[in-house]
């Protein structure tokens, strides 16, 4: 039995990552997760499956990405709203995902010794989940996207590798569709399977037998199923958003030299990030196309041509490790900023690379030390030193996971780290100092506030909108609202737009998430209706209060501010139905919140105006209850 120990080493690999990721399962909801799974009921509460899986649900975008969306929903319907359920799902499939690459290592190292076969699968479970880029994804509840769409491309991996004839073309097309059905980088997925077909047939060399090996019938029928799924899902795509693709206007007017230096720039950063991140690891990454210097561009070109030789050669010579190269490398397409990305001024992100390391991690083990390359001295020293080196990087990279895993945890942390990489972006200062204000309170956004204006650019636009939130907050009103409006200065109202046709704002809505700039709009709007309902400016406080609700009808802040501006009045019965219908539109894990967000209103009206009749029975309303 002690002779073949090394046969647990797959195993043992996976129960060292999953209890390395294990901590990702108390994390919270961040980011993105407010607006898609608490502030929407799209997933929480369908009323329509169909227009909740194919409803832009980022404001901007035009993703369809139902597969994904089916599983929140259903989850949502079985579990609520959790986060704990959330990251119990994306856990599995972090651990699922790594399984894959084992298998997939299996099959690739059939030609080892059945030792140095099982070894390099454990290896390539170890650097594959040890990469701390994955952390992003395996963390972040949003992430599930690109999770997704690496199990379903790994699996049409395993598919193609494991099967034959109609089975074959019916689950690797099957594949290809949840693949698609999951994230947009699954359109790599066909020259994918072409790499892969000349893999499984080594014994055929040269370009031109390769191409006659893919005109076989079997693999004409694999392409033809591949190509109706791929077309299918065009003509859904461009059914539903009349496009399809939405890329980021700033470039509309920038060079060809420019647009190419950009994609190289972006190429380096993710084969920088895939290979050596421990330094640069951050929820963003801010870059500025629009100001690189002529070093940036001309190194960007310079990638770029150096990539399309390598591709090329990698190509030519056939050999398996350079071909999974290749694959990891044709997944970055969708991502390397040929269309330009909507991605807020950032020139990546970590969790892209949740697929492309999965085929580098597989070309890895493939590697053999050429013994008759070297001298003898070098090839007893070479396996130490190369088993230093991966020893080193793979310690580096648990400890990044296991120090960054907690950042993930909630707004506050994950901003703070955020800013701490990147204090001058406005997105980080916005979000950093939201997150201390609705958190920690008004007292420490101030603080950390006064650190960003105190910068050589001052508070950009939307940084003063959001010190006018925070001037409400300290029941600054009449100042409060100068900041709110000064906070608008340069921004596209579409609501403008209606009423200046002398259109009613409650007889229309914008299209949901249609406009990027909604969310912003209506954090502005609320925080004006606030102060209007504490100045007693009741009419002020409900056109506000329709402008917040044409950007988004379903937004459940709409009727608490209404059911706060009914109790200002005195108007209890109609103030409760606005506050029981406010109450049912927030996950039930935000309800003794929405509570508190009475009392406390009720508290501050009554210090400015203690004769209101509201004051009169007020401890009624400090009750906080349970959600």
């Amino acid at each position: 039995m002690q002779k073949y120990w090394y046969c647990l080493a797959p195993l043992l690999a996976l129960l060292g990552l999953a209890a390395l990721y294990w901590p990702v399962n108390s994390l919270g909801y961040v980011w993105d997760d407010t607006v898609l799974f608490q502030d929407s009921p799209l997933l929480r509460n369908p009323e329509n499956i169909w227009v909740s899986i194919s409803t832009q649900l980022l404001p901007g975008t035009n993703y369809f990405r139902p597969a994904v969306l089916l599983t929140f929903i259903a989850e949502f319907k079985l579990f609520g709203v959790q986060a704990s359920v959330s990251h119990a799902v994306a856990y599995a499939l972090f651990l699922i995902n790594c399984s894959l690459v084992g298998l997939l290592a299996w099959r690739l190292c059939r030609h080892h010794s059945t030792a140095s076969r099982v070894l390099r699968v454990a290896l390539a479970i170890l650097v594959y989940g040890c990469n701390p880029v994955l952390l992003e994804s395996a963390a972040w509840v949003s992430g599930r996207f690109d999770l997704m769409v690496t199990t379903f491309v790994l699996l049409g991996c395993v598919a193609l590798s494991c099967t034959r004839g109609i089975a074959r073309c019916f689950l690797v097309a099957l594949c290809f569709l949840l693949a698609l059905c999951s994230k947009e980088m699954a359109v790599t997925f066909p020259l994918i399977a072409v790499v892969w077909l000349w893999m499984e047939r080594p014994q055929v060399s040269g370009i031109q037998q390769r191409f006659y090996m893919l005109l076989e019938r079997e693999n004409l029928l694999l392409c033809f199923f591949i190509a109706v799924i791929g077309v299918a899902y065009l003509a859904t795509r461009y059914a539903l958003y009349s496009g399809f693709y939405a890329s980021d206007s700033l470039f509309e007017q920038s060079s060809f030299f420019v647009r190419l230096a950009y994609v190289g720039q972006t190429a380096w950063f993710y084969i920088h990030m895939a290979v050596w991140p421990f330094a640069d690891l951050s929820p963003i990454h801010p870059f500025d196309p629009l100001k690189m210097s002529l070093a940036q561009e001309v190194a960007g070109v310079v990638v770029v041509v150096a990539l399309i030789t390598l591709c090329a050669l990698l190509l030519i010579r056939g050999r398996q490790a350079g071909l999974l190269v290749l694959c990891a490398l044709v997944t970055l397409l969708p991502v390397i900023n040929i269309i330009p990305l909507l991605i807020s001024g950032n020139i990546g992100q970590e969790r892209f690379l949740t697929l492309p390391v999965a085929f580098l991690s597989l070309a890895l083990v493939q590697l053999v030390i050429p013994a008759h390359a070297i001298s003898e001295a070098m090839q007893r020293t070479l396996p130490w030193l190369l088993a230093l080196l991966g020893g080193v990087w793979l310690i580096l990279g648990g400890m990044n996971i296991y120090l960054n895993a907690p950042l993930w945890g909630s707004q506050e942390s994950l901003w703070a780290w955020a800013y701490e990489k990147a204090p001058n972006t406005e997105s980080v200062q916005f979000n950093y100092v939201a997150s201390l204000l609705f958190q920690q309170g008004a007292d420490k956004a101030e603080l950390a506030l006064q650190k960003v204006e105190k910068l050589p650019q001052g508070l950009s636009g939307r940084m003063k909108g959001l010190k006018g939130q925070l001037l409400v907050r300290q029941e600054k009103y009449e100042e409060g609202l100068h900041w709110l409006d000064e906070g608008l200065v340069g921004e596209f109202q579409p609501h403008e737009q209606v009423l200046n046709k002398g259109m009613d704002l409650d007889k229309a809505s914008i299209v949901l998430n249609g406009y990027p700039s909604s969310w912003y709009i209506r954090f502005i709007y609320g925080a004006k209706a606030e102060a209007y309902v504490y100045l007693g400016q009741y009419e002020n406080a409900e056109r506000s209060l329709q402008v917040m609700a044409f950007y988004d009808p379903s937004y459940a802040a709409v009727p608490l501010y209404r059911s706060f501006s009914a109790y200002a009045q005195g108007n209890f019965a109609e103030a409760d139905s606005l506050f029981e219908k406010a109450l049912s539109m927030y996950v039930e894990s935000k309800r003794t919140s929405v509570y508190a967000a009475r009392a406390d209103f009720v508290l501050r009206l009554c210090r400015l105006r203690p004769a209101g009749a509201v004051c009169q029975d007020k401890q009624r309303f400090l009750i906080v209850r349970e959600g």
